[in-house]
């Protein structure tokens, strides 16, 4: 299932409730899990040892944007090339 979201939406609430950060952390969440699974398969899912990308944790980001401090829960990817070398970087 591909689901295309444009970035470029503006949403605009109160600012007092702070429902503006809510949707863009649920909006980055959503992708970086559907990201990991597309590329990781599920969690604890066993036999994905020889998968190209395998998950390696998580990482919390705090970026600065014009809806606010976001407080984000990112999965961190280990990458495997053909030298049995391992990257571990983020989707977003």
């Amino acid at each position: 299932m591909d689901i295309t979201v444009s970035l470029q939406i503006k949403i605009q609430f109160d600012g007092k409730l702070g429902l503006e950060q809510k949707v863009t952390e649920a909006v980055i969440h959503k992708a970086d899990e559907e990201l990991a699974e597309k590329y990781c398969g599920r969690t604890y899912a066993r036999g994905n040892g020889n998968n190209r990308y395998q998950r390696a944790g998580t990482v919390k980001r705090h970026p600065k944007t014009s809806v606010g401090k976001l407080d984000l829960k990112l999965h961190r990817v280990k990458y495997k090339n053909l030298l049995k070398e391992k990257e571990a970087f983020n989707w977003i």
